[in-house]
């Protein structure tokens, strides 16, 4: 959705503003290429909070990038006592439900994380540098994602000067307003974390606990030969065909057909 300047540009709490117009996109770019970048390769561990729908959440996230890829581990800190594990393979949900552990298959080639090209995100967004503000008692970058056209949300990124890791970031309407904000209150990265466990492991399995693989759903990539069953017309600027995919379930021989589109 369209978010008024105005809106980003006016006096927000704790925020300062020295980025003048003039080459500010082009920084921005320049920003948002190194948020890229940290999110897949710096290891790190923190604890942020998560607003969403008048929740709170509150969880804590280990990264690392290893020589067998990336490796991640979620662990919520209040409500349901829930874990989630990637090694870039496979996720693995530890539920609170006292009785099974679910693990599900990734598929390859779209990450929903981190815009595959920055700059054809910048396409569809004008990229602008806000200023600057104190997150997590670190100095960051504020960096605005504002939509070209009025079928987008925009983002507000606080990113870590040091690492660009993104401490905040806001999602918001039409009218500037915060839909979901996700704010770290801790975080220790690079050598900071040197002399953590890099290796995943799956928490204690209690007595009457089972492992459920939920690999029921196969799919395989469709070729550009296959023809489509399916034709999309006057999609917005900037979105494309990021990926095509043939579901089909164990149970039946039924067969879905997943388009997935993206303007990142």
């Amino acid at each position: 959705m369209r978010i008024a300047a105005i809106v980003l540009l006016g006096v927000l709490p704790g925020l300062s503003f020295a980025a003048t117009q003039e080459g500010s996109e082009a920084s921005a770019l320049h920003w948002l290429q190194r948020m890229v970048k940290a999110i897949k390769t710096e290891n790190y561990i923190g604890r942020f909070v998560y607003l969403h729908d008048g929740q709170l959440e509150t969880l804590e996230v280990r990264h690392f990038a290893t020589p067998d890829g990336e490796k991640s581990h979620l662990i919520a800190l209040n409500g349901a006592a829930v874990e989630v594990l990637h090694d870039g393979q496979q996720v693995i949900c530890v539920l609170p439900d006292g009785v099974s552990v679910n693990q599900y298959a990734v598929p390859k080639g779209l990450s929903p994380l981190v815009p595959d090209d920055p700059e054809r995100l910048a396409r569809a967004y004008e990229l602008r540098l806000l200023g600057t503000a104190r997150v997590a008692n670190r100095s960051t970058v504020v960096l605005g994602v504002l939509p070209r056209d009025g079928f987008r949300y925009g983002l507000r990124l606080f990113l870590d000067r040091k690492t660009a890791l993104p401490l905040q970031a806001d999602k918001l309407d039409i009218e500037g307003r915060v839909l979901s904000r996700i704010l770290f209150v801790s975080l220790m990265a690079g050598a900071e974390v040197a002399g953590f466990d890099d290796e995943l492991v799956l928490p204690p399995i209690e007595a009457g606990r089972s492992i459920v693989s939920r690999r029921g759903i196969a799919h395989r990539s469709v070729t550009s030969e296959t023809k489509p069953k399916w034709r999309f017309t006057d999609l917005p600027s900037g979105y494309r065909l990021a990926q095509r995919r043939l579901l089909s379930g164990e149970a039946d021989e039924s067969t879905i057909e997943q388009y997935i589109f993206s303007d990142g």
